[in-house]
């Protein structure tokens, strides 16, 4: 859960652990976390962030989809000879 910290808010997650928040702090809690500092009104609750994809992300899915796309066309043809058994099923 993606929450923008209003006030400062101490979270325990457990009885031996305090994690303290900053007023003014934007980032991803634990969806109990968020829950509680909303309803304390201490945070308000963020949209999640659009995930950006990158020209070199771009280029490695189309090297992949490219490759993919080859070995099934190279899947589907048949060699002469081959009845699509294996070598141990003659």
């Amino acid at each position: 859960m993606r929450v923008r910290f209003l006030e400062d808010f101490d979270f325990k997650p457990v009885r031996a652990t305090t994690i303290a928040y900053r007023a003014g702090m934007e980032m991803t809690v634990r969806k109990c976390c968020g829950e509680q500092a909303v309803a304390a009104g201490k945070a308000v609750e963020l949209a999640k962030p659009a995930r950006a994809i990158t020209e070199q992300q771009r280029a490695i899915a189309a090297k992949v989809d490219a490759g993919f796309a080859s070995a099934i066309a190279q899947q589907n043809t048949t060699r002469e000879g081959d009845d699509g058994r294996g070598a141990n099923d003659r």
